[in-house]
Parts: C-alpha cells; structure tokens; sequence
C-alpha cells in the first residue's frame, strides 16, 4: 500500500505536467489539486487492490507518449509502451489504448514508431507470457478468468452491476476453478485455461443471439452505470467505508463521479484543446470496453482521468474567458445531471457482497484482539490452506453436477 501510495503521488505531479502541456500552464495547480483530492481515488490508493496503479501508470503513459509526439525521440516512447504494459498486464482491456494510440501515432510519425510503441508495451507482458506457455502449457497473454468475466456481465441473470453465478463462489480463486468444473463438466473433456475462456465466451455469444433484445436493454442499462455517481462496489464499497470508518469520512465531500461527468462533458463538447481527440477516442474505446463486462467503482476509476483533463479544459476556457454561459451549455449540464445522478433500481443490494466482506474483516479483527498476534497468524494460515485445498483440478467430472443454466447446449 506504501508504494502505490508513493506512486500514485509521482503520477499526480505527471499529471500536473500533462496539464500544463495539453490545456494551459494556468489549470496545472487546479489539475493537480483535483487528482490528488479527488476522493475514490484517495481511497483505492488506501486500499490492497491495484486499481489506483492502472491509473497511476495510464497517466504516466499519456505524459511520455505526448512528450514523445511533440519531441519526436523514442526515448520517451519507449517508457509510454512500459507503462501502457503494464495497465494491460493488470486490465485487458487497456489494449484498445494501445490499437488507438497506434493509429494516432502511425498518421504523425509512420508505422515504424508505431511497432516500436507495440514492442515496448509488450516488454512488461511477455514474462508472464512465457510463464503461461512454459508452466501452465497454456497459450494465453495474460489471464484467462476474460470469459467468466463477460459472461457475467451478459447472461440471465445480469443485471450490470457483479452477478453471482450459482456454482461459482465470488473470488479469484471461484473465477478460475469453479469455471474450469463447470466448462469441463459441460463439454465432458479436460481444459486448460485458454479453453475455459473460450467456452465462457461462447456461452456469451450464445445468451446474446437468443436474447438480442435483452443483450440490447442490459447494455443501455450498463451505460447508464458506468456513468452514474455512484461507486459500485467490488471487494470494498466505497460508501460503507465512509459510514463506518472515521479516518475515511473525510472523503463525504461534495466532489464525486457525477461532477466530473457534469464539467467532463461540458468541455468535451464545447472546447478545443491540444490532442483532444486523442483523449476522446481514448475514452470512448475504454468506455466500450469495460461495457463487456460487469461495472464497478474500482474499474472506471480510469474514466475519472480523462473526464478531468475535459473538465479542466472547461475551466481553463471559462478563466480565459473564451467560453460563455450559454443556453445550450446549461441544458448539457441538466440532461448530464440526470443521467450521472439517477437512482438505479439495484442500488439498495448492490454492495451486499462488499458489506458481508467488511463484516468478515471485523471478525477477523476481533479474534486476533482475542488470540494474540502469534496464535491468530496460526490459525489465519490454517484457515486460508484449507480454503485453497477446497478449489482442485482433481476427479472434477465425477464428483460435481452442473445446473441447467449453465450447461452447454
């Protein structure tokens, strides 16, 4: 946590620089103070989840890879491949930055700093790579629980937010076993991950040419919670913690989602800055790709970004006062509102799961109080080897059933 609390704090001063270099030298205080203080990110960097790194590693990409651009050097070029390696390596989907900022870069300087960008951002990739390959004997890039995660994002029972897939227990470790029993209970023949992935994927496909006007109405209703205020909850809900934890109330401020959405679009349609549709069209492809699977808090945190850079190019163009208030700016604003600030349906349970985990860690609290440091890590290390000894690869076909909702067709 002290690491990427240092390295949250280095990404707040390259994105102070990002600022002064894209929209203007008079928004690169008001940008860094707006980073900094912006409060889930001040609480996912507090937090054991890498998230706050994703972001912290996305700003320091944008930094060299515009610096690269205007000073045409592969120096810098290289580090933004590095650091953009990296945000694939913790989240999939960052590749679309990669095939976006491609093709921006191919039309300014030519395809050969295009490949070098490609080859440097697969330098942070390919050991973990070759461990798939060499260890596992599974050809996959770097993870293959992608298929579980679509599939709970479209199917039946989805609803946008994290859906409980019955027979798969809600963790890291239920992603990947529990998924492998099912698919090869299903199919009747041993996998490996990247054929799991696939068999989720095709389940995927399959819900979706069923129920196309499902697929259809999910999809619009996972938009509007990608871009609503509130923090979805996934591993830690960002509002129990404010309720229940004196050191985070000071996050209750009036600063959230839906101001960044409102002064995000304000600037995205209404002023011109220096790259902008790269930042468009980098949002947008980020956008589309977390739609593929479940929204929650922690995974859009890297959407807060860029609506901040919009947001400041606002700002910047009202102190340069060459943007006024105008009708059509104030009707924007209201219909932004709206949307970011609805109240879903599934609100009132959809953090249910992060609560019951608070409520485990309070327990645990509780009993290294009443057992003591030592006897406690004993009894904490026996408890966690025989939660793993529950998830095995062995005598899977013949010792589980499958429900008919997630048998194969």
């Amino acid at each position: 946590i002290a690491f990427q609390i240092g390295i949250f704090l280095v990404s707040a001063l390259y994105f102070r620089r990002l600022v002064r270099a894209v929209i203007s030298p008079r928004c690169e205080r008001i940008g860094f103070f707006l980073y900094v203080f912006y409060p889930p990110f001040i609480f996912h960097a507090l937090l054991p989840v890498k998230d706050i790194l994703i972001v912290s590693c996305a700003v320091m990409f944008f930094y060299h890879f515009l610096r690269a651009v205007e000073l045409k050097k592969n120096k810098p070029l290289i580090f933004a491949g590095l650091f953009l390696g990296i945000c694939i390596n913790f989240r999939g989907n960052f590749a679309v930055l990669l095939v976006v900022c491609m093709i921006f870069l191919i039309r300014k300087s030519g395809i050969t700093r295009g490949i070098l960008l490609c080859v440097a951002a697969a330098a942070p990739v390919l050991p973990f790579t070759a461990r798939n390959i060499f260890v596992a004997h599974d050809y996959v890039l770097t993870s293959s629980v992608g298929g579980i995660h679509i599939y709970m994002g479209f199917n039946e029972k989805a609803r946008g937010t994290y859906t409980f897939l019955e027979n798969i227990r809600p963790s890291t470790f239920g992603h990947f076993y529990d998924s492998k029993k099912i698919a090869e209970q299903a199919t009747g023949t041993a996998m490996n991950g990247s054929e799991v992935n696939r068999f989720w994927k095709h389940k995927t496909a399959e819900y979706i040419r069923a129920n196309p006007y499902s697929a259809v109405r999910l999809l619009g209703k996972k938009i509007a919670l990608l871009f609503n205020r509130i923090e979805f909850a996934n591993n830690f809900s960002f509002d129990y913690f404010k309720e229940e934890y004196f050191l985070f109330r000071f996050l209750n401020v009036p600063y959230d989602f839906g101001v960044l959405m409102i002064t995000g679009v304000i600037g995205l349609l209404f002023v011109r800055f220096k790259y902008k549709w790269l930042f468009v069209s980098s949002f947008v492809a980020v956008s589309c790709s977390m739609l593929t699977i479940f929204i929650a808090g922690r995974y859009r945190l890297p959407l807060a970004f860029f609506l901040m850079v919009f947001s400041l190019a606002w700002i910047n163009a009202f102190l340069a006062k060459t943007l006024k208030l105008t009708r059509e700016i104030v009707v924007i604003g209201i219909l932004t509102a709206c949307i970011s600030y609805q109240i879903p349906p599934q609100i009132r349970g959809f953090d249910s799961g992060a609560k019951q985990k608070h409520i485990y860690a309070r327990r645990q609290k509780q009993k290294y109080l009443k057992l003591g440091s030592k006897n406690y890590m004993e009894h904490y290390y026996l408890e966690k080897q025989k939660y793993v000894a529950e998830f095995t690869d062995e005598n899977i076909l013949e010792n589980h059933t499958v429900s008919s909702g997630l048998s194969s067709k």
